[in-house]
């Protein structure tokens, strides 16, 4: 008589009821292919976790710097620098809880699933020094703005450029720096990944100066229509909404170098 021994669980017929079950690989790979709602947060709130989500992925940008101001009409300045960023990889959603952001005078702040997302702001800056990078810190995934440029003219407008935002793909770049009077461009914004497109660009200096550009979508984000959340582009001197440093301008000219407002994105699937 054999011996007695696990016989192994019956294998479901193919014909039964229910779905087949997913291959675990698959849900670690791009997340194109999920349908996903995009939560754009401006203001210090409690981010509820909907009911039917199973994952979601945060991400914090921080503000871009002010850019600087030239002493007189005929002075130029140094631009801004760029915001950082600071994400979550996918994670489990525990549906009915909460996700904390919230913005200080440092960086755009994310709370979840033991996470401390810092999106640091961009730092400002004045006529001869540049606005430092903000950095982006406390996630699985950290990356840091541009440097403002460096007007080292004297007595003209040499207004340098501020610097691009970092996004989920890569750190932002530098604005240009400048010691003769000519348009000079803002730091290109951070390269964008998955869901989201590239960060926003800093500001050009000298009136008309050229503005930097937004980062270029990877091929998933422009198969889901992610277009509606791509970051405002940079003006003559103000940074692109999304965290882009404000280029330097000469005292008197009445455009904005403001940098761009800071957000939280949060994506459910």
């Amino acid at each position: 008589m054999a011996a007695y021994q696990p016989q192994g669980l019956p294998r479901a017929p193919f014909s039964g009821p229910g779905l087949p079950r997913r291959p675990v690989a698959s849900l670690d790979s791009n997340i194109a292919g999920f349908p996903a709602k995009f939560v754009v947060v401006r203001t210090d709130q409690q981010v509820r976790i909907p009911d039917w989500a199973t994952y979601y992925r945060a991400g914090a940008t921080g503000k871009g710097g002010d850019g600087g101001i030239g002493s007189s009409t005929s002075s130029g300045a140094s631009g801004a620098g760029g915001a950082g960023f600071a994400g979550t990889n996918k994670e489990r959603a525990a549906p009915g809880t909460s996700i904390s952001v919230r913005f200080d005078g440092a960086a755009t702040i994310v709370e979840c699933a033991g996470y401390r997302l810092l999106g640091g702001n961009g730092g400002n800056a004045n006529v001869l020094i540049p606005g430092v990078a903000g950095i982006g810190s406390g996630g699985a995934v950290n990356f840091n703005g541009g440097i403002g440029g460096t007007s080292t003219g004297s007595g003209s407008q040499c207004n340098a450029g501020g610097g691009g935002a970092a996004g989920r793909g890569g750190d932002g770049a530098a604005g240009t720096s400048t010691s003769i009077n000519v348009p000079v461009a803002g730091g290109n914004g951070g390269n964008g990944s998955e869901f989201v497109l590239g960060a926003a660009p800093g500001g050009g200096g000298y009136p008309g100066g050229s503005p930097g550009s937004v980062g270029p979508p990877s091929v998933a984000a422009t198969v889901v229509g992610a277009a509606g959340i791509v970051v405002a582009t940079s003006a003559a001197f103000a940074g692109g909404d999304g965290g882009g440093g404000g280029g330097g301008k000469a005292q008197g000219i009445a455009a904005s170098n403001n940098g761009g407002a800071g957000f939280a994105l949060i994506e459910f699937w």
